[in-house]
């Protein structure tokens, strides 16, 4: 019995001491019980601005294409402060959106190229915010169509 105790003591030590000190016997301070690429940290809470109209414009093609895209745009919840500043320039953001869809030609205008569509106007539209920064841009629709 003695000696069963004394096995479930070390293994319960052994346990302790790996999660406080990790694998590579380095003393963790961050609190986790896990080590290098296993700690994943929680995605940031964003809020949604989805009441952005619909943008229709025409592209630099010859002839041209129209096009329509509708965006969702996200930032940190807790930013109340944004929220209303994207509110009232809602307009200002509308007409950037509109400005650098109408530089692009049709076949820049697809998924394939979404994500760098995406950062360039994250990029653009931050310049504009004085309270906060957008995390991110999304497409709800983006198409491109002959005339």
């Amino acid at each position: 019995m003695k000696t069963k105790a004394t096995a479930i003591l070390f293994l319960l030590l052994a346990v302790f001491i790996a999660t406080v000190f990790g694998d590579d016997g380095q003393k963790k301070t961050d609190g986790s019980i896990f080590s290098g690429n296993d700690v994943v940290p929680p995605p940031e809470a964003l809020q949604y601005y989805k009441n952005m109209d619909p943008v229709r414009g025409m592209t630099v093609d010859n002839p041209p294409n129209l096009f329509t895209a509708s965006v969702i745009l996200g930032y940190p919840k807790d930013n109340i402060a944004l929220t209303g500043e994207v509110l009232e320039k809602a307009h200002k953001i509308h007409a950037i959106i509109l400005k650098t869809l109408s530089e692009k030609k049709a076949d820049e205008l697809s998924w394939a190229g979404v994500e760098r569509l995406q950062q360039e106007l994250l990029e653009k539209i931050n310049r504009i915010l004085t309270t906060g920064k957008l995390k991110l841009v999304l497409f709800k629709e983006l198409q491109a169509f002959p005339w």
